[in-house]
């Protein structure tokens, strides 16, 4: 259903800029994930694959996780998703979501670490995917799925702590900072546990860079600019060890009130 923009393609794809030419191949692969997605979503409502409708699990078919865990091609995506919503009433999206919380259910007991860190981790990149597309109600929805899986499993401290921050960075988005507040401090209180613990085997320290950034975007919301720049130059501090070959140096020598969000703009890109 979703048509190959031909033309617009084959003029990036002539063009003598790596980058133009690169954009070209970026939209043809979407389309052609799409039309994968299509197919998927077919078989999913039409009663699964061999027909047996056990096998088709729509939010963890790779026609999805391509798409979803991609988050660099994450813009690609929109328009395809709200051409298939408007002219054949495709909810995927939403379809998406129900899926996920549907799976989230049947394993809620599940005891295999390995395939609860891969659900929770499709359920990050979806909630990132939906934040990013502007639909927040369904990334709330995700957190939920995500919180009651977790519900079972208080032991997975470091995919728990994952889980918290990712909810304040949500929160964040949404200006929501009661929220953000209640996950910071639950997150926070994790990470002291962790540390402990790691501390205690002689391991290396949790990374805390996104923590610290997010905690540094609620302050700056709540016009803490101060404690803000505090906890920004703390996670860059982090990133410049474990991630980032920028000019971290340059970015420090900046005043506060300069700083403040080119240092954020760079860590979102790193940390989220």
């Amino acid at each position: 259903m979703i048509e190959l923009p031909e033309q617009e393609i084959i003029e990036l794809e002539k063009s003598t800029h790596i980058a133009d030419i690169n954009l070209g191949e970026q939209k043809r692969d979407a389309v052609d994930r799409m039309h994968q997605l299509e197919i998927a979503y077919y078989l999913y409502k039409s009663g699964g694959l061999d027909d047996s409708a056990s096998e088709m699990v729509l939010c963890t078919c790779s026609a999805v996780l391509d798409i979803i865990m991609d988050p660099h091609s994450h813009h690609l995506y929109f328009k395809h998703f709200d051409v298939l919503k408007r002219e054949y009433d495709m909810e995927l999206a939403l379809e998406i979501v129900f899926s996920y919380d549907e799976v989230t259910q049947w394993l809620a007991c599940e005891s295999d670490r390995p395939t609860l860190q891969t659900l929770v981790d499709i359920g990050f990149n979806l909630i990132t995917f939906l934040t990013d597309y502007g639909h927040y109600d369904l990334a709330i929805q995700v957190i939920s799925s995500i919180e009651s899986l977790l519900a079972n499993n208080a032991d997975m401290w470091i995919l728990i702590f994952t889980f918290y921050v990712k909810c304040m960075s949500l929160y964040n988005r949404l200006r929501d900072l009661e929220k953000s507040d209640k996950y910071h401090m639950l997150a926070s209180s994790l990470r002291d546990r962790i540390t402990k613990a790691m501390n205690s085997f002689g391991s290396d320290t949790l990374d805390c860079s996104q923590l610290f950034m997010e905690t540094s975007i609620m302050m700056r919301e709540l016009g803490s600019l101060g404690p803000s720049y505090t906890w920004s130059q703390k996670s860059m501090q982090v990133c410049f060890i474990n991630h980032l070959t920028i000019p971290y140096l340059f970015l420090m020598k900046l005043s506060p009130t300069a700083c403040i969000y080119l240092i954020q703009n760079v860590l979102i890109k790193v940390c989220r």
